[in-house]
């Protein structure tokens, strides 16, 4: 059986972006069973001045966030490459992967810091878009494709 992941899309505040070159935070949804709104986040947060790391975001539910969010699906992956964790508190913090997916995430490296910070035309790596085909290319863990993305696909 597959469970949907989702791509999250947080879009930068308009002005923000203009005045700091901000932009949209990516993140990657893996649902609890049964559900298609809570689960753990996978994302990378930092700063473009000191580089950024790999965070697992355990019992983050995105029906009760505040934050302007676009959610879309973005892959099947078999419930085997799946753990679900519960987390002791909403959005606990976590940085030890859990699960096949979490530990193939954990492999690709997070962007390091800018050469430019504060240059808002300098565009960092985004993690999603660099994880996202990796894992696909590589076809980790038995990844079939099928869909638009498919890692770890039944």
């Amino acid at each position: 059986m597959s469970r949907q992941i989702y791509l999250l899309v947080f879009p930068a505040a308009a002005n923000a972006s203009r005045v700091n070159g901000t932009r949209a935070h990516w993140a990657i949804l893996v649902p609890q069973a049964g559900s298609e709104t809570k689960g753990t986040v996978i994302h990378v947060v930092g700063t473009p001045f000191t580089s950024y790391g790999l965070e697992f975001k355990r019992g983050y539910d995105c029906s009760v966030t505040r934050r302007a969010y676009h959610k879309m699906p973005l892959a099947l992956v078999r419930e085997e490459h799946i753990q679900d964790v519960s987390a002791t508190h909403p959005n606990e913090v976590d940085v030890t992967p859990r699960n096949a997916l979490e530990t193939e995430a954990k492999k690709i490296d997070p962007p390091t810091a800018s050469p430019e910070p504060l240059n808002p035309r300098v565009v960092s790596e985004n993690w999603p878009s660099t994880a996202n085909p990796r894992l696909i290319l590589n076809n980790r863990a038995g990844g079939v494709k099928t869909g638009p993305l498919s890692i770890f696909s039944s």
